[in-house]
């Protein structure tokens, strides 16, 4: 362990037990054990970020899938009840990808997220209500 990477962690905020000044003799005076646990924690820490990380990829990745499966079989129809029924497209769309964030433990996907397939067929579908 060389002195610039422990100087670099109390940037970081790693704990000492009296701070170090200007000059030779005064240097930061570190516990050891302190230092260990500081260092745990915030590989730990590290550890949480990537696993949520993973989470959101993951949550991202079968949100798309859900609205490409959605959208595949809204497209495949083609009897005049069609746009009618895209209000019902996007909220089962909108039931699901909450279900997949709420099982991976993240907030709810807002519409501004959502695939643009899905944007897609809301704008249809506020288009066919205007048009009434």
């Amino acid at each position: 362990m060389s002195v610039a990477r422990v100087r670099g962690w109390l940037r970081e905020g790693a704990p000492v037990v009296r701070p170090g000044q200007r000059g030779r003799g005064h240097a930061a005076l570190v516990d050891p054990a302190a230092l260990t646990a500081w260092l745990q924690a915030r590989e730990s820490s590290n550890r949480t970020l990537a696993s949520d990380l993973d989470h959101r990829d993951l949550a991202r990745r079968l949100v798309a899938d859900i609205a490409a499966i959605k959208v595949a079989a809204y497209r495949a129809r083609s009897d005049p009840g069609k746009l009618r029924d895209a209000g019902s497209v996007v909220a089962e769309f909108a039931t699901l990808a909450q279900a997949v964030h709420e099982r991976l433990g993240l907030p709810p996907p807002s519409p501004d997220d959502w695939p643009a397939e899905i944007k897609q067929i809301c704008s249809a579908l506020n288009n066919f209500r205007e048009l009434r």
